[in-house]
């Protein structure tokens, strides 16, 4: 196997799970080229947990947001592909090897494994469940975002891999994007080349957060969506929204009307992007190369 993977892990506040992250991280059938963590301004004493791998390399990103942790890391990586996986996800034990022969093929630019969702003690059980029942109708069992219909192209980087190629040619990740920067990502990828899924490879993501929390983060998704749409010069919002999970109608009836209430807000008082600001998205999407 001649292709080396760099990994990066951003987090913030993850000192419940970052421990079991990088214990699988370590123990790889292929081992990684390098292991990068990139602290996101966390005060949750997270840096005694990474005091005992001494071989990680450890960073900081004052800018707030998934996006700008990620970028740092993947900038300071030395390696030609990058794997994203988040600080509440464990990765199977041969999930590098079973990317790599993934990636062998030269097409490939970017590809997520399967992402199981797992409960944890801090998680509300009645939100795990319809978590998991509306990310398993969703991709109709495969827990692969490319597989969910009518949704724009998305790969979920709580597990998943680029080319460093690629993350150069589209800038990386979108840092006004604080929701769907990883869809806006992917959109931009497929643009250049292929995308795909390896479903040989698998990681477990925890569901961890509070029916409020959750709820919250429905009305950030629309005010994300609503900054999506500016940046890709679309008006429709996205059709998974619309979709009607089994046994949880009126609790996602609830999801919904705030996902709304966040793309109106975002409307009324987000940020507007100049025409200039938009040009590098349009283009990556017109160009194939």
């Amino acid at each position: 196997m001649n292709i080396k993977v760099s990994l990066v892990i951003p987090f913030y506040n993850s000192i419940s799970s970052i421990d079991d992250c990088l214990s699988a991280a370590f123990n790889q059938t292929v081992n990684f080229f390098e292991i990068i963590v990139v602290d996101n301004n966390s005060f949750d004493h997270c840096s005694e947990v990474l005091r005992k791998y001494s071989s990680i390399k450890i960073l900081s990103c004052e800018k707030q947001g998934a996006a700008s942790a990620r970028n740092c890391g993947w900038r300071e990586a030395s390696s030609d592909y990058i794997a994203f996986v988040d600080a509440d996800t464990v990765i199977s034990r041969d999930w590098n090897e079973q990317m790599i022969k993934h990636l062998e093929n030269s097409h490939i630019l970017a590809a997520q494994s399967r992402i199981l969702p797992i409960e944890s003690e801090a998680s509300s059980k009645y939100l795990f469940k319809y978590r998991y029942a509306k990310k398993e109708q969703a991709t109709r069992g495969t827990f692969i975002e490319l597989n969910i219909e009518d949704k724009t192209i998305a790969i979920n980087t709580a597990a998943c891999v680029y080319k460093r190629s690629v993350l150069m040619k589209t800038l990386g990740f979108e840092e006004r994007l604080l929701r769907l920067e990883d869809t806006d990502l992917a959109l931009k990828a497929s643009s250049v080349g292929l995308v795909s899924a390896c479903l040989s490879a698998t990681a477990s993501v925890r569901f961890d957060g509070n029916t409020f929390n959750y709820l919250k983060r429905s009305f950030n998704d629309g005010v994300a969506q609503n900054v999506f749409n500016q940046l890709w010069g679309v008006d429709k919002i996205n059709h998974s929204f619309f979709s009607k999970t089994k046994g949880f109608y009126l609790f996602e009836f609830l999801n919904n009307i705030l996902f709304f209430i966040g793309f109106n807000y975002g409307q009324l008082f987000g940020q507007s992007y100049s025409q200039d600001s938009l040009n590098l998205t349009r283009l990556i999407r017109r160009t194939k190369s």
